[in-house]
């Protein structure tokens, strides 16, 4: 029994030639005919393509292919913010069933999400299954309903992650030959293999406690009484003096706001996606009618602190063995804080989890995943400014 995966990236100016020069590296890697499972992460640049998805399977023979679209590509030796990376798994121990689902009713994306998994259990036939991990479009979806519909599918402890695919321009996800806007791609990993997945953030709260005086679903109406985007006209009123009427620019990703749950160690961040005509704001996920909330921030040392104790709890989980391979997923409000010194997170990843291990991974705009590690009903959380890291054995 063997498993073989090979990670290969190119930024060739050529679309058609980075996809085949990405696809030959991947393959000269696992030195195998065919591949059971190949992840696609391209950056804006290289948009989807029938064309250039063709040219993959062919050099790669996959059973399937995933498709995603990020700001940057997280690799064993740098970070790349243009080009096209791939990640390709041959395995006899390890198992992966895949299954995609189109636009999502906004109206019942709870009830989809417990469909969407039940189905992908059922093809699966799987003495032991170990995570699931999946990539949505749809950048102004609510991610609650998403996140208790996979709590409610899986189970309570399940291990689950997922993150939000897209670029500013484009938020699109595929399998194969089709795209599936609005839509998601769910992967379940299981066989003789262990996983293990570990989430958290660097942001801390500023000021005091602020209160949700009306807000519905994902959109806070009111803060303190006040619109609800009064609060970042408070503290950055400069800086929104030079975005759009409908947008925070990079101020909500930047500083988030966050929640302080019940029983939990960390804050829950939720991004605003954008302004709406009546000065609320769009949020990530749902946010209670009289939550207290916290503007945060994050700064280089609390980033890279945070990527730190990921990897330490990971290897905890892990018993010290070194992981096959590392996936990463990281959101793009750590890359603006971290700058050109975010490469340094990727050293000192491997340094805990191991110097051999390759690490593949990807820039995002919003997170699902454990809040303190795995176990609990309320673990799972819509998140932002979080990073990810998936351990495979």
């Amino acid at each position: 029994m063997s498993t073989h995966i090979g990670i290969g990236f190119s930024n060739a100016p050529d679309p058609i030639e980075a996809f085949r020069e990405a696809a030959i590296v991947a393959k000269n890697i696992t030195n195998q005919i065919s591949c059971d499972l190949v992840l696609i992460v391209a950056t804006a640049e290289y948009p989807y393509h029938l064309s250039c998805i063709g040219i993959v399977q062919k050099i790669l023979q996959p059973q399937k292919i995933i498709f995603t679209a990020s700001p940057g590509i997280i690799l064993s030796g740098s970070i790349e913010m243009r080009g096209v990376g791939i990640f390709a798994l041959r395995s006899d121990e390890i198992r992966t069933n895949v299954l995609a689902r189109g636009a999502l009713p906004p109206d019942d994306i709870h009830q989809s999400t417990v469909k969407f998994s039940r189905d992908l259990i059922a093809q699966a036939p799987m003495s032991k299954r170990v995570q699931f991990l999946g990539f949505f479009s749809g950048l102004q979806k609510n991610a609650s309903p998403l996140a208790l519909g996979f709590l409610e599918g899986f189970g309570r402890v399940f291990p689950i992650i997922g993150a939000f695919c897209g670029t500013r321009d484009s938020s699109v996800v595929a399998l194969n030959d089709t795209l599936f806007p609005d839509g998601m791609v769910g992967v379940l990993i299981g066989g003789e293999t262990v996983c293990a997945s570990e989430a958290t953030h660097g942001w801390q709260p500023i000021g005091r406690p602020h209160i949700v005086t009306e807000a519905e679903d994902n959109i806070i109406r009111q803060i303190d009484g006040l619109p609800a985007v009064s609060l970042y006209e408070k503290y950055f009123p400069d800086a929104l003096a030079r975005t759009s009427s409908r947008s925070l620019g990079d101020i909500g990703l930047l500083y988030p706001l966050g929640i302080r749950l019940s029983g939990a160690k960390q804050y829950q961040l939720l991004s605003p996606v954008r302004v709406l005509p009546d000065q609320s704001l769009l949020m990530q996920a749902s946010v209670p009618p009289g939550a207290k909330i916290h503007l945060m921030l994050g700064d280089k040392d609390s980033c890279r602190n945070s990527a730190h104790k990921a990897a330490l709890a990971l290897k905890a989980r892990l018993g010290g063995a070194v992981p096959r391979a590392i996936l990463i997923l990281e959101s793009i409000s750590r890359r603006k804080v971290l700058g050109r010194t975010a490469e340094r997170e990727i050293p000192l990843i491997k340094e805990i989890l191991g110097l051999t291990s390759p690490i593949f991974g990807m820039y995002t705009y919003g997170e699902i995943c454990a809040l303190d590690g795995a176990g609990g009903p309320s673990a799972l959380l819509p998140q932002s400014a979080s990073i990810m890291m998936l351990a495979i054995m």
